[in-house]
């Protein structure tokens, strides 16, 4: 790779992460709100079989294809395409196999209709073969162009789950028909971004069966990829297990909604982030080898990587010191009173935003970088932090209550975190690591802004047991106006050092 075509990667990767989070923004936030207004029309036990049992089948199926051989498919050079074509083939194969041995498993133990089970089957393989136009796309530089797909068939899919709901159908079975609708319009964009080039073709069931030289290396990160995203998966399930031990069915409901609501960020936000930071680090992990381009490597890669890192502290920082402000009536302004009580998990929750988008940044570059080895350590590392979480979480549950499960998930991001940071600082020094801490002025602004909304916005208030939504909405608005004329100008400030 020459040096003009990787500081196009990088610079192309940079410039389209504000599109990136715009478009994710947009589209997390209209499909969030029509979702939102279709569950509450709805009964919990409706809702439980669809976004508990089909996501734990879909997010199970898929897993070794996301976690393993999407990643590890930019790793491939230009010259390597028919190994690539192999790969690809062999993935997509693998993850109808584990598709179907899945859905028959869930579908007996479910005892509910096959029918579901089988349309969501058929969701997850079209969804995986989007996947595989994804990496073309990336590979050709279509950042923008991805990002608007996906934007356009997450509505596409949401539209399509009220008016099947509209015309009184099941939900049980309009939610795996609204992902196949998604799955199906993001082919067809894909397919359209495409047309210009030649599209994956999948090699013949037989051609996949012969493993072709060249090519163990790759299948090894792939397979220590899946088995480090193992801890991942048993901590979605393990924190469920934990939840049900706890038996207080206020503070599990609590503790989901504010999942809910913290999630939306994680994914319109730090997946855009990750995403790009897996694209540099590996289409730069070839050049890393030779001598001759390691310093330059080193540079763009120490760039990319504090530029995330300084535009995530800004964000997450000002999330948790002016946040709390802010939650309380917001909570009351769009979900009602019933959400109180969950306001204090919402103020807790914003520190495991900054740490779930610390460990993000920090393992893309692990796992787009370090070799097989490095890869192999990370994993058995993984599965020694999650064990320790889980008796982490249950005891801290047991005698504090919800909050101790918080903490637990806190603390585990930031032992992952660690443990990829030395890995970095292993390759670049520590003085590197100083332009991702933001300047003296947006400590200052911060400072600025707790003090305002602390001392000034909340003595012009007075407790009162009957607030009206126009109260509520007005002192938003009033804390908001307080804020713009300083933080603006910083933040203006703060961007143009990013």
């Amino acid at each position: 790779m020459s040096t003009k075509t990787s500081e196009r990667i990088s610079f192309q990767a940079l410039k389209t992460i504000p599109l990136l989070v715009g478009t994710q923004l947009i589209t997390r936030i209209v499909s969030f709100s029509l979702r939102l207004w279709t569950i509450r029309n709805l009964l919990p036990e409706q809702v439980a079989f669809s976004d508990v049992q089909l996501a734990l089948f879909s997010s199970l199926s898929l897993m070794p294809w996301r976690e393993g051989f999407r990643p590890t498919s930019l790793r491939f050079t230009t010259n390597q395409q028919v190994l690539l074509n192999w790969y690809l083939s062999c993935g997509f194969y693998f993850t109808c196999l584990i598709g179907f041995l899945s859905c028959v498993i869930f579908w007996r133990l479910s005892g509910f209709s096959p029918w579901p089970w089988a349309l969501e089957l058929v969701a997850l393989c079209l969804e995986a073969l989007s996947d595989i136009h994804w990496v073309q796309l990336t590979q050709r530089d279509q950042y923008k162009e991805r990002s608007l797909a996906e934007g356009t068939s997450l509505i596409c899919c949401t539209t399509c789950l009220i008016l099947l709901l509209h015309f009184r159908m099941p939900y049980g079975f309009a939610v795996p028909l609204s992902h196949i609708a998604y799955s199906c319009m993001l082919n067809i964009c894909f397919l359209w971004l495409l047309s210009d080039n030649n599209s994956f073709l999948p090699c013949h069931f037989n051609e996949v069966l012969k493993i072709p030289a060249g090519i163990e290396s790759h299948l090894w990160i792939t397979f220590y990829s899946v088995l480090r995203a193992c801890p991942k998966f048993l901590l979605g399930d393990g924190e469920n297990i934990i939840l049900i031990l706890l038996n207080d069915i206020k503070g599990r409901g609590n503790y989901k909604f504010s999942a809910n609501l913290g999630s939306l960020i994680l994914r319109f936000l730090f997946r855009p982030l990750e995403e790009q930071a897996h694209i540099v680090f590996s289409r730069y992990a070839s050049d890393y080898l030779e001598r001759s381009k390691r310093a330059r490597v080193l540079n763009e890669w120490k760039h990319f990587l504090c530029t995330l890192l300084r535009f995530e502290i800004v964000l997450c920082s000002s999330l948790c010191i002016l946040g709390p402000f802010f939650i309380p009536d917001c909570i009351a302004l769009f979900f009602g009173n019933q959400w109180k009580s969950s306001v204090f998990l919402l103020e807790c929750y914003s520190y495991y935003i900054f740490a779930m988008g610390l460990n993000g940044l920090l393992e893309a570059f692990y796992t787009s970088v370090g070799d097989r080895r490095a890869i192999a350590n990370y994993t058995y590392y993984s599965w020694f932090i999650s064990l320790c979480y889980l008796g982490l979480a249950y005891f801290l549950s047991q005698r504090i209550g919800i909050v101790g499960l918080l903490i637990a998930n806190i603390a585990n991001m930031f032992a992952r975190s660690l443990f990829c940071f030395i890995f970095v600082l292993s390759i670049f020094s520590c003085k590197g690591f100083r332009q991702s801490v933001p300047s003296a002025w947006f400590w200052v602004a911060l400072f600025y802004g707790y003090v305002v909304l602390k001392y000034i916005s909340s003595s012009l208030y007075f407790s009162s047991e009957h607030v009206t939504k126009f109260s509520i909405f007005t002192r938003l608005l009033y804390r908001t106006l307080l804020l713009i004329p300083l933080l603006w100008v910083l933040f203006m400030k703060e961007s143009r050092l990013l």
